[in-house]
């Protein structure tokens, strides 16, 4: 009697069903992922924003007062300032769906249509390009809040080119370019050097440098003959940088958009291939994740730490160069910590929303730059004030910096974004 394969291993079990697309997605929504937590982060930060309206605004705080008399008008009045005021964000930094609709059916007013948007593209680019050499620093450990010098010394590298150099733009700007790159991987080699070979915490050796980089800076916009102060004026502005050196529009003088959003994403681009594809990226990430694990497979930490700084700061110090060379055209010392100093600790924030990824980092320094710059239209159409968009921002990176409390308040699986790397603190 001839026994068969079932027989002996008794029927086989019908293969589980297989999920369907839609229960996978929203199996995706209900996990801390990257995109999720982001979104939840806006969410809660919109929240907190409107509470922050509701007990700040002259007629919300009188809908307040009368809440109990009036319910619902005074509750109306609160939900329509909220409205209004998210509205005027959204509208001063993307677009006006009315005056688009207008745009697309007559063909006219489309540089008011696109002004918007294209101040939101400028403004974020430069965070752009300082957020991906910081977060670069973040994947390897190392935690450098030292942006401020970078951006600072990667202007003055430029300036100094586009002012002295007399070529036609087709060189000169290259050559900025790489006075910029230049002037930021130097500035970070420095706390580089210190933190290999010294011991010396990145963190306060960061924070020093910036101080002494404003300082510096200061000091050669102040001295005559030095080459960067702008001739006959007594303030502290140097040199306007000539047309040669200036990074040109994309789509015409009426929109301030630039090249520097092509360096961007160019920029993103060879940050991927640094970290994902490139054996050195590999050294980096290994470093961050695990030190002990490398120095076991024979990497050398220090060299590894020194080349994480450059890196870093030659990105930061393109971004200097792009926010002089695109945006502001002259260096003018706004603080004690250089030029465009809010710009290198922005990029920090960049890299948090980011999670220290790409094409994350560009949507953050987007996201950044629209709650920045629709803060000033909500300002100027409804007498919001200013410091909501911080609030928002501060509120959100938060979020985003912990998705453990995001994964709380919302029930969340465990995702990729979990948790977050900065092993280099207090390494």
């Amino acid at each position: 009697m001839t026994v068969t394969k079932d027989q002996v291993e008794g029927p086989t079990e019908p293969a589980p069903p297989k999920s369907s697309r839609l229960r996978r997605t929203l199996r995706w929504f209900g996990q801390a992922n990257q995109f999720v937590v982001t979104a939840l982060g806006l969410a809660v930060a919109l929240v907190v924003g409107g509470i922050i309206l509701t007990f700040s605004t002259p007629q919300t705080l009188h809908a307040v007062g009368t809440f109990t008399d009036h319910p619902l008008t005074s509750l109306g009045t609160i939900l329509q300032t909220i409205g209004d005021t998210y509205r005027a964000l959204f509208t001063g930094s993307i677009v006006d769906p009315p005056q688009l609709w207008h745009s697309i059916a007559t063909g006219q007013g489309w540089v008011t249509t696109l002004t918007p948007i294209c101040e939101t593209l400028t403004v974020a680019t430069p965070l752009a390009i300082a957020g991906l050499g910081i977060g670069i620093g973040f994947q390897t450990g190392i935690f450098n809040i030292g942006g401020a010098g970078q951006v600072t010394v990667g202007a003055v590298c430029a300036t100094y080119v586009a002012t002295s150099v007399h070529l036609p733009a087709i060189a000169l700007l290259p050559l900025c370019m790489l006075a910029g790159i230049a002037g930021g991987a130097l500035t970070g080699a420095i706390p580089g050097v210190l933190k290999a070979y010294t011991g010396a915490h990145e963190v306060i050796v960061t924070i020093m440098l910036n101080y002494t980089i404003g300082s510096l800076l200061l000091w050669d916009l102040e001295t005559p003959g030095l080459g960067l102060q702008q001739p006959g004026q007594g303030n502290t502005i140097s040199k306007t940088i000539p047309p040669a050196g200036q990074l040109p529009y994309l789509f015409g003088a009426n929109l301030s958009v630039n090249v520097g959003l092509i360096i961007a994403i160019v920029a993103a681009v060879v940050a991927w291939w640094l970290m994902d594809r490139s054996t050195l990226g590999f050294r980096f990430r290994v470093t961050g994740a695990s030190p002990r694990a490398a120095r076991t497979a024979g990497i050398d930490s220090k060299h590894i730490t020194v080349l994480v700084f450059l890196v870093s700061g030659a990105f930061v110090g393109l971004a200097g160069m792009v926010q002089v060379s695109g945006i502001d055209l002259f260096i003018e010392n706004i603080g004690q910590q250089g030029y465009a100093s809010t710009l290198g600790f922005t990029a920090i924030t960049v890299a948090l929303l980011g999670r220290n990824r790409p094409l994350g980092i560009l949507l953050g320094s987007f996201l950044i730059a629209a709650l920045t710059w629709g803060a000033t239209n909500a300002e100027a159409t409804l007498g919001i004030f200013p410091d909501l968009s911080s609030i928002i921002l501060a509120v959100m990176v938060l979020c985003v910096a912990t998705p453990a409390l995001i994964s709380a308040m919302f029930h969340l699986k465990k995702g990729s974004a979990a948790s977050f790397n900065l092993g280099g603190w207090g390494s």
